[in-house]
């Protein structure tokens, strides 16, 4: 046979005992193993913890909290959070961060505040990401744009270049075959200058050559003026 502690909200102070006494209804214990009701102490609610030098319950300061009956005792806050006012019951009644009078809490937990926070840090970062991306994407298509068009107006350049230099090589060889194929028009004219003297030349050796011919010439229009006159 073996002894075993009295539970909470009981108590024994005879030894041999195969019963624990019960603390009255609205009393309780705070550890297991009282072996006096003087450890019997006022069953404090949620939200609040049990003074001992008062022998009451009073309730938990601000930026605590007590979720359990019974307690001597209340949790503190997670670290970065408070409570808005006494007597808190619950971890949910911490918030993250220090409201002023005046102002309505946000009682929200922190873990889901924590939660909620990450979510929204990983959306904003997809975001972020989303918008990088398609300024590379645009980026890149400019690139290649202005490379293909600058490619296509190197091409024209060149194209044109040849297309000018061929023309210009045809125009010099037209040149060449009409000033090898045509005479110079300075050559034509002494040409035909040296061919009208030669003619003048010939003339005049004839006419003066037959001088006799020329006096009865001379002779025969002075008749006829004479006979006109008459």
């Amino acid at each position: 046979m073996t002894c075993e502690f009295c539970s909470i909200g009981s108590y024994q102070t005879n030894v041999g005992r195969t019963v624990c006494e019960s603390c009255e209804s609205s009393r309780t214990t705070l550890n297991f193993g009282s072996d006096s009701s003087t450890d019997c102490i006022d069953n404090c609610p949620s939200g609040q913890y049990y003074v001992p030098s008062a022998s009451s319950c009073a309730p938990c300061e601000r930026h605590y909290y007590q979720h359990m009956s019974g307690q001597d005792f209340c949790y503190p806050c997670p670290h970065g959070t408070i409570t808005s006012e006494k007597g808190s019951n619950s971890s949910n009644s911490c918030y993250r961060g220090n409201a002023e009078e005046g102002f309505v809490p946000n009682t929200t937990d922190s873990g889901e505040m924590s939660e909620n926070m990450a979510n929204a840090g990983l959306i904003i970062g997809l975001a972020v990401g989303l918008v990088m991306l398609l300024c590379v994407v645009i980026a890149v298509v400019m690139v290649c744009k202005r490379l293909t068009t600058g490619s296509l107006y190197t091409t024209a350049i060149v194209h044109n270049q040849n297309q000018s230099q061929s023309s210009e090589h045809h125009y010099d060889e037209m040149n060449d075959l009409n000033v090898d194929s045509i005479p110079h028009s300075r050559d034509v004219v002494n040409i035909g200058n040296e061919n009208a003297d030669n003619n003048y030349a010939t003339i005049t050796e004839i006419d003066f050559g037959n001088s006799s011919s020329n006096n009865d010439y001379f002779e025969m229009v002075e008749q006829s003026m004479d006979t006109e006159n008459i």
